[in-house]
């Protein structure tokens, strides 16, 4: 008896130590580099808090800064994937998300923001991500959440890791 009990006790164990071990979210999405430095007074100065930048990739694969209104701000540093989803929750913090959806990696879809800044869009299956907190879908089919990465001010930069 007394060896089933302590049996009971280590498979439970070993169970805890392999379901808490790793990253606690589960990506569809395959992680992209990012690696960028953005300047939070020419980059970004036009980003206010609540507000969100869609960093697009072009053919070169450098990128630019993409506000809602059209307004574009070339980088001289590589973006890679479909983009990012930068999102300024205050003056030092920020959220960013990888802009492909995690329902299926559409070659040709990166994700859109929409006219609230606090949402995203897939135009190829219409799912919706919040993109304040985590980056979780809140409608359509999309399984998961937005692939997170790094955003951390230093000085007068943003500088965007994964």
């Amino acid at each position: 008896m007394r060896l089933k009990i302590h049996f009971f006790y280590l498979i439970a164990l070993l169970m805890f130590v392999n379901f808490s071990c790793g990253d606690s979210k589960n990506y569809n999405v395959p992680s992209v580099p990012v690696n960028l430095q953005l300047s939070l007074t020419t980059d970004l100065a036009a980003l206010g808090v609540g507000q969100s930048v869609l960093i697009v990739p072009d053919p070169s694969e450098f990128g630019w800064i993409e506000y809602l209104n059209g307004t574009r701000i070339y980088t001289s540093q590589k973006v890679f994937g479909r983009g990012l989803i930068l999102y300024r929750l205050n003056m030092e913090e920020f959220k960013l998300f990888d802009r492909t959806c995690s329902n299926s990696d559409h070659e040709f879809c990166g994700i859109n923001l929409t006219s609230s800044m606090i949402n995203a869009k897939c135009p190829c299956c219409e799912s919706t991500y919040e993109i304040v907190y985590n980056g979780a879908p809140v409608t359509g089919p999309a399984p998961d959440v937005l692939r997170e990465y790094t955003a951390t001010v230093s000085g007068s930069y943003l500088i965007l890791t994964n």
